[in-house]
């Protein structure tokens, strides 16, 4: 029987889990399954967050999608079953990219311990290591995967960041900037001392919006996503309605005026 290489993964109150390693084409990769169990998720919680950001993620470099003989293959040494017809493994960068929306203190826990213990040495050559029987040649390997390893945390960071910039707004930050709109045409109608009827009302809106859209580069304010969102609440809080906008709201005024016969 293969003899399994297990790295214990640290929880929370000093409990740890111990993860089986698998490698796929020379790196370290986890399943759905694993990254599950280790977060005290329900499953199929990392499974729906890929899917739902399945277009930022890059299949060889963030995920291997296996099947047929790869998949045959990947299972017997792996004990994923034989009874499974697919499998997505992630590598590092793309469980960081799965698991960016966990931020409970269990979820922070475990990313540093498998950064650290589980994918930090997985490009090192452990034969190099052991082949090499002078001190200044293990020496220089070490310093040669340090270098590597650094190399990808910073690429790996940039595409996290990337990534979650392009977020969309999550529902408390989108519920708070419609607030924020309801809140700066209440404040406009205020401090003018205006008594809109609900035609007037919309053109404010429409004011607001289209400019937020403007600012923004989308369409409509569901397409706002978490780079827009400190930009777009700013404007917000100091919005006033243009001069166009307002013109026609006067002009409204009149037409009602002209109905009742002044």
């Amino acid at each position: 029987m293969t003899n399994l290489e297990v790295v214990q993964i640290d929880m929370n109150n000093s409990r740890s889990k111990d993860l089986v390693v698998k490698e796929f084409r020379g790196q370290r990769i986890l399943t759905f399954k694993d990254i599950d169990e280790l977060h005290d998720r329900v499953e199929g919680t990392a499974s729906r967050n890929f899917r739902e950001n399945r277009a930022h993620f890059v299949e060889g470099e963030d995920f291997y999608y296996l099947t047929g003989e790869d998949l045959k293959k990947f299972a017997t040494t792996n004990f994923v079953g034989t009874k499974v017809r697919e499998l997505v493994l992630l590598t590092e960068c793309g469980y960081l990219m799965a698991v960016k929306s966990l931020k409970d203190e269990l979820a922070w826990k475990v990313q540093r311990s498998l950064v650290n213990n589980y994918f930090k040495f997985q490009d090192v050559s452990k034969k190099e290591l052991e082949i090499s029987t002078k001190p200044m040649d293990a020496l220089r390997l070490m310093f040669k995967a340090a270098e590597e390893t650094q190399e990808q945390v910073d690429q790996l960071d940039s595409r996290v960041i990337e990534l979650e910039d392009n977020a969309p707004l999550s529902p408390g930050d989108y519920n708070y900037v419609s607030r924020l709109v309801n809140r700066q045409v209440a404040n406009v109608i205020s401090s003018r001392r205006l008594n809109p009827n609900k035609e007037q009302r919309s053109q404010l809106y429409k004011d607001l919006n289209s400019e937020v859209a403007k600012i923004s580069g989308v369409r409509t304010r569901s397409q706002l996503r978490q780079r827009h969102f400190e930009l777009v609440v700013d404007f917000i809080v100091n919005w006033q309605p243009s001069h166009a906008t307002m013109t026609l709201i006067n002009q409204m005024d009149n037409e009602d005026l002209d109905d009742i016969g002044y």
